[in-house]
């Protein structure tokens, strides 16, 4: 009798998942640069002292970056689980962050005192900052074995993107919550994506049926009586 097949160690993923592995985290670094030039614009137009707050800001926003990396989920069994829970809490913090913003934006004296002006930077520029960290640190590690090193090149071009999006919007934008609102569009596209990727691994990865394993032979059994 022939040995049962067993699946390779690691199989190559699809092309699919190949060609689909840069979208999510493009799409998480574009929504990082919307929050954090949002969160830039409303701050610095709300303090004074243009270059000490924009050194707070930027500060602030690429300490939380770093360590919402840092703490990131590292590969192992539970990977797609928790990197799932870390792209709900993104949500979660863009959401807080652009009803922070509609609350700025109504209120005029909202932004005027230091308590306020602490609070926006930690809802509108650490917060989300720190998920978004938390996501691309785990995408690193789940498209690793797909595409090394698509998650650092796809997630610098998205941030430039998001820049972009944000310079040409922002002064023809009535509020600027609605560009958190379309970065949380983003986040979920790119959960969506994320989530074709590691469909079309799971299929990759399915073991083969052994088509070598014998039939049994039901010629020779006696006949029912």
């Amino acid at each position: 009798m022939n040995a049962p097949a067993t699946p390779p160690a690691s199989l190559p993923p699809t092309r699919r998942a190949r060609l689909l592995a840069p979208l999510p985290p493009f799409l998480v670094g574009a929504s990082a640069a919307i929050a954090g030039e949002v969160a830039l614009g409303l701050l610095l137009y709300a303090a004074e002292g243009l270059m000490r707050s924009l050194t707070t800001v930027l500060v602030a926003e690429a300490a939380a970056l770093g360590l919402g990396m840092a703490g990131a989920p590292a590969a192992g069994p539970g990977l797609t689980e928790q990197l799932r829970r870390r792209w709900l809490m993104c949500l979660v913090s863009f959401a807080a962050a652009a009803v922070f913003a509609t609350s700025w934006s109504a209120v005029d004296t909202l932004g005027s005192g230091p308590l306020s002006r602490g609070l926006g930077l930690a809802v509108l520029a650490a917060l989300p900052l720190y998920t978004c960290g938390g996501v691309l640190g785990g995408l690193g590690a789940a498209l690793h074995d797909v595409s090394p090193g698509v998650t650092g090149t796809a997630g610098a071009l998205g941030a430039a993107a998001g820049f972009l999006t944000v310079g040409v919007l922002l002064p023809r934008s009535p509020l600027p919550a609605s560009l958190l609102l379309g970065a949380m569009v983003l986040l979920s596209l790119g959960g969506l994506a994320f989530g074709a990727v590691h469909g079309a691994r799971r299929i990759d990865e399915e073991p083969v049926p052994d088509v070598d394993e014998p039939v049994p032979d039901v010629s020779s059994e006696d006949p029912a009586t």
